[in-house]
């Protein structure tokens, strides 16, 4: 099922039932991941953040199970995150040479292109042996959501939740449109938004046509945002992999990078600036006067 709260049931079960929709989805793409592994790896790594979104929202009423079960998911990506760098790797090159077809003329280039390939199958054969262990511990995690101390919960204690996603997604945008230079605040800003698009989404029952509007808005922010990361993974790559000797065209390569990602973050911030337009306040009121509504309609 969608990512979506469901208006026929208490906030509690469907708590638990998304959480463990999401655990399910997640060992589905990671069972077919032999058939299709980058596809698999990818829908994986999205429920995880899906289940960290969720877990925000209940973080007062989990308590001390909420630290327990973050760091869990967040660790489940991190194993998955090798194969994720070296697919980017891979895409993003390609990208790059499309964009500036005189960079396969040098035949350092080429080369180059070939070792990102061959580290891609290498990390494919490493990633799928550890495949099994990670399906085992999400069988043991889905068992864990029926111990969650959701008891009785209510929208109210959902609203901190949705208003601290929120505040923090909105001030990392201001961080990191005031430092655009800085690739750790651009990546901390892609983070702290896709938790409130999770959070977007999650809410869309409740007024569709204002939330899908935001969804879209979000998934264009992100994508962007997407981008510039996968482009900072490439520069790390390629300082790796060119000896010291290749000082020009490394600096070369830097600079084609730099000026893609100079236009994509002047549009990620433009958009940023009407995506998070409201106040964390306005923000809190608007959700609480939809949820009240959809649950009255």
């Amino acid at each position: 099922m969608a990512y979506h709260v469901r208006k026929e049931q208490s906030v509690e079960n469907e708590i638990r039932r998304l959480a463990c929709e999401r655990i399910d989805k997640a060992m589905v793409a990671l069972q077919r991941a032999s058939q299709g592994w980058a596809e698999g790896v990818h829908r994986a790594r999205k429920r995880f953040k899906e289940m960290r979104a969720l877990l925000r929202l209940v973080r007062r009423p989990l308590g001390h199970c909420y630290a327990t079960e973050s760091h869990f998911y967040r660790d489940a990506g991190r194993k998955l995150a090798p194969f994720r760098d070296t697919r980017v790797l891979v895409e993003s090159w390609t990208g790059l040479c499309k964009r500036f077809p005189d960079l396969t003329t040098n035949q350092t280039v080429c080369d180059l292109q070939e070792r990102f390939v061959a580290k891609f199958e290498a990390i494919h054969t490493e990633e799928a042996d550890s495949i099994p262990k990670l399906l085992g511990s999400l069988s043991a995690a889905r068992l864990r959501v029926n111990d969650w101390p959701l008891d009785a919960v209510s929208f109210d204690e959902l609203l901190p939740g949705l208003r601290r996603t929120y505040s923090c997604a909105r001030r990392s945008v201001v961080d990191a449109c005031n430092n655009s230079d800085d690739a750790s605040l651009i990546h901390e800003c892609r983070k702290r938004t896709k938790d409130y698009w999770c959070h977007t989404t999650l809410l869309e029952p409740t007024c569709p046509r204002v939330m899908r509007s935001k969804c879209r808005q979000l998934k264009r922010l992100l994508d962007l945002l997407g981008q510039d990361h996968d482009l900072v993974v490439l520069c790390t790559h390629i300082s790796d992999e060119l000896p010291a000797s290749n000082v020009d065209l490394v600096h070369l390569l830097n600079e084609r990078i730099r000026k893609v990602q100079g236009r994509l973050r002047t549009r990620a911030c433009r958009l940023a600036t009407s995506v998070y337009s409201e106040s964390p306040k306005h923000y809190a009121h608007r959700v609480t006067d939809q949820w009240i509504l959809w649950c009255h309609d």
